[in-house]
């Protein structure tokens, strides 16, 4: 067992804004994360985290992956300020514990092509976390304390798609999916693309990188790899969810709303991530008269 305090980190507003995690929810503020080859309980009490795992475990593998080395607090204060008329404080307030996870590359590029063709995070969640590895991987068994034993399976990888290729192909799913994700994974195991050094590349050289795979031909793609996968912040994840909760609260289009507030504002375009999921995250839960005041 590990426990450390981080500030402005909240698992269920997480959770929510995401709506694709390979998170199982025990009860509000604890949850069991898959993460690799990975899995670790983990309960929040106000600003201290108990992780199921050791000390080594935590500063090798959950401390990157939560991102805790990004300064939010200064990310939270920053937004709330970016608007005259404070309406986007209000967004801010409800979810300061909103953050950007640091998810695995192969996953977040399983998880992008999914969103391409279902158009919905829930069941590319649904698609990637379940479906694909109950074709391709074994299951794995752990003790988790008080939520009992759990099992899981792995989020394939490119090896296993490879070799479970005729199972995958039969699946009741999209084919524009499944031809993408073996082309990806052949991509991968024949050394075409290596997910190592996309991941230190510079974010330029990496989109061009990207841009020659026939999978990676898309805007809406290769924007969700940069932030989640990538974790690049200056990447905003747009999607019409977005774009319609912008013209019903500001009147405008995402990009004029851009535009309008944040033309020549370098501070708030290099952290556009960090508005995108806040914004999922006010979609996720939006204001109603018995929540206003006590998110803000």
């Amino acid at each position: 067992m590990y426990v450390m305090t981080i500030p402005y980190m909240d698992l269920d507003q997480i959770y929510e804004s995401y709506g694709m995690l390979n998170w199982h929810k025990v009860s509000s503020g604890k949850y069991i994360i898959v993460h690799k080859d990975k899995v670790v309980k983990v309960e929040q009490r106000r600003e201290n985290f108990v992780f199921s795992c050791s000390e080594e475990d935590f500063n090798n593998i959950w401390y990157k992956y939560f991102d805790v080395n990004t300064d939010y607090l200064k990310l939270h204060y920053m937004f709330r300020n970016v608007d005259e008329d404070e309406e986007f404080k209000i967004y801010c307030n409800r979810g300061k514990g909103v953050r950007i996870l640091r998810l695995e590359i192969f996953e977040t590029i399983l998880l992008a092509i999914a969103i391409h063709y279902l158009k919905d995070e829930k069941q590319a969640h649904t698609l990637v976390h379940k479906i694909l590895p109950n074709v391709c991987c074994k299951k794995r068994k752990n003790s988790m304390g008080d939520a009992g034993a759990f099992v899981w399976r792995e989020v394939p990888k490119p090896e296993d798609i490879i070799k479970h290729k005729d199972n995958i192909l039969k699946l009741d799913v999209s084919k524009g999916f499944v031809h993408d994700i073996i082309e990806l994974s052949q991509n991968v195991v024949d050394g075409w693309l290596d997910l190592d050094m996309l991941y230190i590349m510079e974010m330029d050289a990496a989109i061009d990188y990207l841009k020659d795979y026939d999978w990676c031909k898309k805007d809406d793609i290769i924007r969700f790899i940069c932030l989640y996968g990538l974790h690049d912040l200056m990447t905003f994840a747009y999607n019409k969810e977005i774009d319609s909760k912008i013209k019903k609260d500001f009147g405008m289009s995402y990009y004029k709303w851009l535009d309008y507030y944040l033309a020549g504002e370098t501070k708030y375009i290099n952290n556009l991530g960090y508005m995108c999921q806040v914004i999922k995250y006010n979609i996720a839960n939006p204001i109603t008269k018995t929540n206003y005041d006590k998110n803000l």
